[in-house]
């Protein structure tokens, strides 16, 4: 967990950016709440269930997902027409 210094200035209070992977989500959720953390931004992979219900238990709400696809663009062949 680290402090968002851009963040924190833009929205005027204490934002922290979160990896989710350095501790339990619980014990790490009261320690930022002990910091006086009142919004926290992170991205968790879909697979982490564990850690999503987690938060959502302890009051976190989602906010934006984000979807990432892939394309070759080395492949051969024209693109469907549907995609133009």
């Amino acid at each position: 967990m680290s402090l968002s210094q851009s963040d924190s200035a833009r929205f005027g209070f204490p934002i922290a950016r979160w990896s989710g992977s350095d501790g339990p989500v619980g014990s790490r959720v009261r320690e930022m709440r002990a910091e006086g953390i009142r919004l926290v931004i992170t991205r968790l992979p879909l697979e982490d269930l564990y850690a999503i219900h987690e938060l959502e238990s302890l009051g976190a709400k989602l906010m934006d997902v984000q979807s990432l696809y892939q394309f070759d663009y080395g492949r051969s062949g024209p693109i469907p027409s549907h995609l133009l």
